[in-house]
């Protein structure tokens, strides 16, 4: 599971929905279709559950749009991360 830093508005927020450049977003890798991750908006600090639910490929980047899921506490968001990290780790 990946941590995705993204400002998430009161439009992304109302409409649960969330349009994001891969280059903006700081990951190490390309995101997959229906992906699991856990969002966080850096000026709020507030994380969410998210899912990949679109990726759409441009020549200059990658857009996903996210779905955005419920608010997750703290440290929900990072037993999460390190669940997925130590799953990936053990394989």
């Amino acid at each position: 599971m990946e941590l995705v830093l993204a400002t998430l508005d009161a439009v992304a927020l109302r409409d649960r929905s969330l349009l994001a450049l891969h280059s903006t977003l700081g990951l190490d890798r390309g995101l997959e279709l229906l992906e699991r991750v856990v969002l966080k908006d850096p000026d709020s600090e507030l994380f969410h559950s998210g899912r990949v639910i679109a990726i759409q490929f441009q020549l200059s980047d990658t857009v996903y749009t996210f779905q955005i899921g419920i608010q997750l506490p703290p440290e929900m968001a990072a037993s999460k991360l390190a669940d997925a990290s130590h799953s990936a780790n053990s394989h």
